[in-house]
């Protein structure tokens, strides 16, 4: 783990541990852990009995901001988990608990790391929660699985990132920050035609992660980084930031923001005039945010978005699960939606698997577990967490916006269109 990252997770950790948010970790006694060959829960004295668990319910915490000013992204994550649960539930429930029925019970970060912590365990203490999902914020992310892990509650991780931190009840199905960086400079080289690049980050620690993997990456891929720009998150005005990018005049931007920094940020270039030489490329994030596709239109085109899927993807019934979504939520299922609806539906196979709701038992199984099929193959071939927690078969892709679609063009095997590259300027669109 880089230094930069292990300095900002121990601050906002002992931050909250002053403050007297982070409880301390509650005497609790558990049940022996499931035979992971039979199923079966193991006595005291490890003879196993056949007694199934008999619940009517699974309660799962779900983790979001549902108020402040990334609301509009808590609700979308809501949506996916929705999604998952109303189709898990139609087809029986966890089966192995007699047809129980996954239950997501929400808790409301507005995008705080202290409120964040207080709703994990709010959940934990009074809702009773197996698991919690989380937390689209990587500042809450951090704190949250934190207190989650002294609990010894299992906190996945489908929409955010964590780190390698040597947690033990942490697992994050998405893909993670460095890889992204990878492969967003991968795909630029790969491309060709560029030689020089900017680095542009918001001044939050979710910024300062990207810009320090792009720093290391980038010249690896033969790019000369000319300069490192961050800019003020929440901002009405980017025209400084945007004239600084023209004066170093870059034939790439490597970037990332939310949902509103980046519609302002598009908007006001296109005011300026201002477009880099061949291309602009995104870690996704809020660039990727239907909403923003919405709202900016023809002002969205040949944007290139570094996430792990999309609608238009050559990936077993991704379109057809796209045109569910979109049939009933009325937008495409991106901007994490995707993978906070593949987590939760790893994470019934996992319960299934443990055929338990205790927390300590479904850790156990999601340590061992190596899932080969199951319904979230629209974006995993397969479902495997190493010994930090991550899953090993999240991957990252590259699409371009052409005609408010998000087409996919990275790498071949994958992709459904030709990338357009150098991107035509704003006059010449």
């Amino acid at each position: 783990m880089k230094l930069a990252k292990v300095l900002t997770f121990l601050f906002v950790a002992f931050s909250l541990l002053l403050s007297g948010c982070v409880a301390a970790t509650p005497e609790a006694v558990v049940d022996q852990p499931a035979d992971p060959q039979s199923g079966m829960a193991a006595t005291a004295d490890n003879s196993a009995t056949s007694a199934p668990e008999v619940v009517t319910e699974v309660k799962i915490g779900a983790l979001l901001p549902l108020t402040g000013g990334d609301a509009i992204n808590g609700q979308n994550q809501k949506y996916g988990h929705e999604f998952a649960v109303e189709q898990i539930n139609a087809a029986g429930g966890i089966k192995c608990l007699g047809g129980a029925k996954l239950t997501m019970v929400y808790g409301d970060s507005a995008g705080k790391p202290e409120a964040g912590n207080a709703e994990t365990i709010r959940l934990i203490e009074e809702e009773n929660v197996t698991a919690i999902m989380g937390a689209f914020h990587t500042g809450v992310t951090l704190t949250a699985s934190e207190t989650a892990e002294r609990y010894g509650v299992p906190f996945i991780v489908p929409n955010s990132d964590v780190s390698a931190r040597n947690l033990k009840y942490v697992f994050q199905t998405a893909s993670t920050i460095q890889s992204m960086a990878e492969d967003s400079a991968e795909f630029a080289a790969q491309m060709g035609g560029a030689k020089t690049a900017i680095i542009l980050t918001p001044n939050i620690a979710f910024g300062d992660w990207f810009k320090e993997d792009w720093r290391e990456v980038l010249p690896a891929q033969g790019f000369e980084v000319v300069g490192e720009i961050s800019f003020p998150s929440g901002s009405s005005d980017f025209g400084p930031t945007i004239l600084s990018i023209k004066q170093l005049d870059p034939d790439l931007i490597f970037t990332i923001a939310n949902t509103s920094d980046a519609t302002l940020m598009l908007r006001q270039m296109k005011e300026l005039n201002y477009w880099p030489k061949v291309g602009f490329i995104t870690a996704a994030g809020g660039y990727a945010d239907p909403s923003l596709i919405q709202n900016l239109g023809a002002d969205a085109e040949g944007i290139y978005l570094t996430n792990d899927w999309f609608p238009n993807i050559n990936l077993p019934n991704a379109k057809e699960i796209n045109e569910q979504f979109k049939s009933k939520y009325g937008m495409d299922m991106i901007g994490n939606i995707n993978t906070t609806y593949a987590g939760t539906l790893v994470l019934a196979d996992a319960l299934e698997q443990a055929c338990s709701t205790d927390p300590e038992v479904l850790a156990q199984t999601l340590r061992s577990m190596h899932l080969t099929e199951g319904s979230w193959d629209f974006m995993y071939t397969e479902v495997q967490f190493d010994d930090q927690g991550f899953n090993k078969f999240a991957g990252n892709f590259v699409a371009q916006i052409r005609d408010g679609e998000t087409m996919t063009v990275w790498p071949a095997e994958f992709s459904v269109a030709d990338p357009v590259w150098p991107v035509p300027s704003w006059k010449s669109r």
